[in-house]
């Protein structure tokens, strides 16, 4: 074994190494670093210290990427358009944009949240985090003569080796805030706490009036929690689920085709209220509701009564509500619509088997998919279907003029088959879609989408009609 072998078995134990003073120190959970292995460090011990040396003091930890991380690290290997997991966010502020308070804004996101300060590697096909004490992001400043085109540009820039893997940009003579983020670092919680978190220290820059921000848990925490439990329970909830999920079902359509639809639309005022009052009288999440309409216009669109859809669910901890970084999870859950189904008895079994999925959180679709189709997962699109619903968001910016709601420039490919989503927020109920051109085409989306609110609505007014 080298040295640099026993440092990155240690590291992907949780043991955070360090050179300080000549001596080589060691932190980390109990009982890992056993007497053989301090023989080994003791063994080794020149070139595990020229190794921690090399790193440098800007290093202050090295440790595997999380498990849906390494997903989307195994899938970027593979898609034709890796330029999929870019986001690309531009908003109308409403006030002309102050670059120094906005750098100052950024500067405080990158030192308070650790994975804006990380650079992430590969080692042996794995994605490997290394946490900086401090990364630069220069606010840009676009032209805006074609503002598409070069927001589109402005994310291709964001580099894997040089943190953050979030920039920020305003458009020359606007009032236009762009921000361009990769999603391996972001998922709509991060969306929603990065837009509110800026927007308060932008203002503190400002006017002076203080952010008072909550203390925010480093995304190692979450990433050791994770890998912990992987330890203990990972083999037992795959082998639960694999189970309960039965035979794989057959794609629908590749994502990666290049071509993608998207679009959003607003439900009219009591939709929302209605939704909610249907999940609180059967005592279910609002999911439930939304997977059992899923599963009906699948059957429509596809043919097929039976579908295993992803359910995007959050796996923050108490502690990690404030924490920036991919925590959520895509749990996957099989529906099927049955002979003589009510509205009731679809919406039951949705619930049943969102419970049974929430029973392990930090198990996702990519562990079923690499289970079911052994050294070929991560070249196949799993789940065909994502299901999201993030209640309570606001998915926008208040830089002093009032909240206003990102807009998304669509990137190249499709990271799913079909997506739906539901937000709810200040900006009040939206449907979300987005399709792979394979599936669909764009002249259909809007339909889809209205056919979903259709279905919703059915479902809240017939409960006990028949489907």
């Amino acid at each position: 074994m080298t040295a640099g072998d026993l440092v990155w078995r240690l590291e992907s134990a949780g043991v955070r190494l360090w050179h300080e003073d000549g001596l080589i120190r060691f932190d980390g959970p109990a009982g890992t670093v056993t007497d053989e292995v301090l023989d080994e460090l003791r063994s080794h011990r020149d070139a595990v210290a020229a190794l921690l040396a090399e790193r440098g003091p800007e290093v202050v930890r090295v440790l595997p990427a999380a498990m849906e991380q390494q997903r989307i690290w195994r899938a970027l290997r593979h898609l034709a358009h890796p330029e999929v997991w870019l986001n690309c966010f531009y908003v109308d502020v409403g006030t002309r944009l102050h670059v120094g308070a906005l750098q100052t804004a950024m500067d405080k996101m990158i030192a308070r949240h650790e994975l804006l300060r990380t650079a992430i590697t590969d080692r042996d096909g794995q994605a490997v985090l290394t946490v900086l004490r401090s990364a630069e992001a220069p606010v840009r400043t676009l032209p805006g003569d074609d503002l598409e085109a070069e927001c589109r540009a402005f994310a291709a820039e964001l580099d894997f080796a040089r943190p953050p893997l979030t920039r920020l940009a305003v458009v020359r003579g606007t009032d236009i805030l762009v921000l361009a983020a990769h999603h391996i670092i972001t998922d709509g919680v991060t969306m929603d706490l990065f837009g509110r978190e800026l927007g308060a220290l932008y203002r503190e820059a400002l006017d002076g009036i203080p952010a008072r921000l909550p203390p925010a848990e480093p995304f190692s925490s979450f990433a050791d929690r994770e890998r912990v439990w992987s330890q203990a329970h990972r083999r037992e909830a795959l082998a639960a689920r694999t189970a309960a999920l039965g035979d794989p079902v057959k794609p629908l359509v590749s994502a990666d085709d290049g071509g993608v639809s998207s679009s959003w639309l607003p439900l009219p005022a009591d939709d929302g209220p209605a939704l909610r009052a249907v999940a609180q009288r059967m005592r279910v999440p609002v999911f439930a509701v939304m997977a059992a309409a899923c599963a009906i216009q699948l059957r429509e669109l596809t043919g097929r009564a039976t579908s295993i859809i992803g359910m995007s669910a959050d796996s923050r901890s108490d502690t990690e509500q404030h924490t920036i970084g991919l925590l959520r999870r895509h749990l996957p859950i099989r529906v099927e619509v049955r002979s003589g189904d009510t509205w009731r008895s679809l919406v039951r079994r949705c619930a049943d088997e969102v419970f049974q999925a929430l029973r392990w959180p930090l198990l996702s679709c990519d562990d079923v998919e690499r289970s079911w189709l052994g050294s070929d997962a991560g070249q196949h699109v799993f789940p065909q279907v994502l299901l999201t619903h993030l209640p309570g968001f606001s998915l926008g910016i208040d830089m002093g003029a009032g909240f206003v709601p990102w807009d998304e420039f669509v990137m190249a490919g499709s990271r799913c088959p079909l997506t739906l989503e539901i937000t709810s927020g200040a900006d009040g109920v939206r449907i979300g879609m987005e399709a792979a051109a394979g599936l669909v085409g764009r002249s259909t989306i809007q339909r889809l989408m209205e056919r979903y609110a259709e279905l919703l609505r059915d479902c809240a007014a017939r409960l006990d009609g028949d489907v």
